[in-house]
């Protein structure tokens, strides 16, 4: 095995792998380079001859054929413009006439972005839809929220997930957005003004890209606008962020001290600890996520080029486009994979809210004094304060120092014990789930 880069062999799908493989790239360029000659055949520019010619010949460009001629040429696109014209016969004299470099190059990828993005959005949609399962399993189910790693106030589970089905659904319509901005045909010549093909020009480029299915961008220079790839990779960074903190969300419930959340894994964990139940798929998440984040400042700069265009723009996209679709795959596949194999440890989530000895309710106590007894808040904020203190430093409940307080001469004990118990302090969790659902409905379909 010759395999360099671990996304051949290691980390994403087959499927997108073979979308996103050299010679499928090149098997576009072919039906790109033929769609030009048909066009031109029809619109009357070279014979009408070789529009049967075209048909009749079976082409099949190899990769290797390609790579001997770059080697001599130094140019990949004049490379195969030759093995075609010569597989062609007298009609590959008409191969690539009107055409610049980049007209085959970026109407080429966006079929394979197409393709590639058409394949993820079909992942993402499968894991929003799991996402709203789990929020809707775990609507009720009331947890310690925690903010800066510390006890909070209460949520449930399925608000929980909520938030990050309201975050990926919203990613799933970027993508639709950027699908729209990025999947376009590029046909417009050396500088963008269809010259070439004189008086036909308009014409033989609606043509090229209606046979493509693909609408034309509006105005470009020698290549299309390098903003749509940029927005592309930030998008895709951000999804890979937005699972990130999912992963890390599941990790850090997962360990052992506070053991909210199970992933099994599947396989070995340690190769010399063998208790350890290591969340790796999680971990993978993580650090795949990091390289992307990696890419997006690399494609800002990648929108600056000189005048018409120059090419320091081309080894950066022979990476980096491939890798960030590549390595999305795999963390959509990982987090597909966590979901299936989530466990939920109700017993450790009732025990938890426990640890901190309700202090959670000392917000809603500060509440009921500001605004039942006309207490100052800064007053309240300060009492609050010094009796959870108070409760942390001692063996007593909450509840304890609370009717021990000035707290009880202000508030009955039925109060107190409304703000104790965390199912009465949560808000409006119920129709703001409702609300992320209706969107994901909306947005997604049932």
């Amino acid at each position: 095995m010759n395999q360099i880069c671990p996304l051949e062999y290691r980390y994403s799908s087959n499927e997108l792998r073979s979308i996103l493989s050299r010679k499928n790239l090149l098997n576009k360029m072919v039906i790109i380079e033929k769609t030009l000659l048909k066009t031109l055949a029809r619109h009357r520019l070279i014979p009408m001859e070789c529009l049967e010619e075209i048909d009749r010949v079976d082409v099949e460009i190899k990769p290797e054929e390609i790579t001997v001629l770059e080697e001599r040429y130094g140019h990949e696109v004049m490379a195969l413009t030759k093995v075609l014209a010569d597989k062609l016969g007298v009609c590959g004299r008409y191969v690539h006439l009107g055409f610049t470099s980049n007209d085959v190059i970026d109407t080429s990828w966006a079929l394979i972005i197409r393709e590639s993005l058409e394949l993820l959005m079909d992942k993402l949609v499968v894991l929003i839809n799991k996402l709203t399962q789990l929020t809707r399993k775990y609507r009720d189910l009331i947890m310690i929220g925690r903010t800066h790693g510390q006890h909070a106030l209460p949520v449930t589970l399925g608000f929980k997930f909520a938030n990050y089905l309201y975050e990926l659904t919203r990613s799933y319509e970027r993508l639709r957005h950027v699908y729209n901005n990025i999947v376009k045909c590029k046909v417009s010549g050396a500088v963008g003004t269809l010259a070439a093909w004189r008086d036909k020009g308009l014409d033989i480029q609606e043509s090229i890209c209606r046979e493509l299915g693909l609408e034309p961008y509006l105005i470009t220079t020698q290549i299309a606008p390098r903003d749509g790839y940029a927005e592309l990779l930030s998008i895709l960074g951000i999804i890979g962020s937005q699972l990130d903190r999912l992963a890390l969300e599941i990790r850090e419930l997962a360990r052992p001290e506070i053991n909210e959340l199970v992933v099994e894994p599947p396989m070995i964990s340690s190769s010399t600890m063998p208790h350890k139940k290591n969340p790796v798929r999680a971990e993978r998440v993580s650090g795949l996520a990091r390289v992307l984040r990696g890419f997006v400042v690399s494609g800002l700069e990648n929108i600056v080029l000189m005048h018409e265009r120059d090419l320091s723009n081309s080894s950066f996209e022979r990476i980096v486009l491939p890798h960030s679709l590549l390595i999305l795959d795999q963390i959509l596949e990982d987090t597909l994979w966590i979901l299936d194999h989530l466990k939920v440890n109700t017993e450790a989530i009732m025990g938890n809210i426990e640890l901190s000895k309700k202090t959670f309710a000392s917000e809603c106590i500060m509440v009921k004094l500001v605004t039942e007894k006309n207490m100052d808040r800064f007053e309240a904020h300060r009492l609050l304060s010094k009796l959870v203190d108070e409760t942390l430093g001692s063996n007593k409940s909450f509840r304890e120092v609370l009717l021990d307080s000035v707290v009880s001469k202000l508030l009955s004990i039925e109060e107190i014990d409304e703000c104790l118990d965390p199912g009465n302090y949560l808000g409006s969790y119920n129709k703001i789930i409702d609300r992320v659902l209706g969107y994901v409905e909306k947005t997604i379909g049932g």
